[in-house]
This record gives structure tokens, C-alpha cells and sequence, in this order.
């Protein structure tokens, strides 16, 4: 048995500013929680590590920073660590050495970490990276 299709109605412009209006309050009210849960676990230790990857060039900055969240390399051990033979990162702003490094990988295991509201931050975000590939 086939049943005829019925037409659904468009919403009106009305309803598409509303549902619009709705989602973009979920989407700043998430990311205000996200950005006190990573404030409040996770910002300081980060922060120091970042720095100390951007200041020494190493060859393996994912490796490392997942290191020092594991609590297995000290800032400082990070800034003696190997550094890159790659001219390219060598000559980038610190900026744009974190983001060709680090921060594809490191975006997607902080949003996991708050999902599962870690009661230990730093440590599960360092064996959220270990995991990724890239």
C-alpha cells in the first residue's frame, strides 16, 4: 500500500526568526558553560604549555603537550626538547605555529572533555590527544 505524499507547510518567516533566535541562545549559553568549565579546569596548565611549545619550535609539539597534560614533561622540558627542522614553522608567528600544530587536534578533545565533565582535566584532555591520530 502506497500512501499519497502530503505537501508540508513552510514556515512562516516568522517561525524561521524564532527557531533561529532559540538556537543561537543554546549556542552562546553552551559556549559561556564551556568556556567556565575550561576557565575554571584546564586554561592555566594549558596556557603555560602552549607558551613554552610556541617559544621552543619542538618537532613533536602534539607529542609533548600531551606529555606535559599527563604530567610526564615540565614546561621547561618542553623548551629543551628537540626542536623542528622545518624552515617553514621555524619562520611562522607563534600564532600560526600553535594552529599548524596543535590546535586541530587539541579544538575537538576540548569540547569532548567538557561533554564528560572531566573531574580531572588536564590529565583526560592529554589522553583524549594521545588517542587522535593526527
Amino acid at each position: 500500500v502506497t500512501f499519497p505524499a502530503m505537501p508540508m507547510p513552510s514556515p512562516s518567516e516568522a517561525d524561521v526568526k524564532k527557531a533561529a533566535t532559540d538556537m543561537n541562545a543554546h549556542f552562546d549559553q553552551t559556549v559561556r558553560e564551556m568556556r567556565e568549565y575550561l576557565d575554571g579546569g584546564v586554561k592555566g596548565q594549558l596556557h603555560e604549555y602552549m607558551t613554552a611549545i610556541a617559544e621552543s619550535r619542538p618537532a613533536e609539539p602534539k607529542k609533548l603537550l600531551e606529555q606535559a597534560l599527563l604530567g610526564k614533561k615540565s614546561p621547561d622540558e618542553i623548551r629543551n626538547s628537540t626542536k623542528t627542522a622545518d624552515p617553514a614553522l621555524l619562520n611562522m608567528s607563534d600564532k600560526d605555529f600553535l594552529y599548524a600544530t596543535v590546535v586541530e587536534p587539541l579544538a575537538p578533545s576540548l569540547v569532548l572533555l567538557y561533554q564528560q565533565n572531566s573531574r580531572r582535566p588536564a590529565s583526560d584532555l592529554g589522553g583524549h590527544l594521545s588517542k587522535r591520530k593526527k
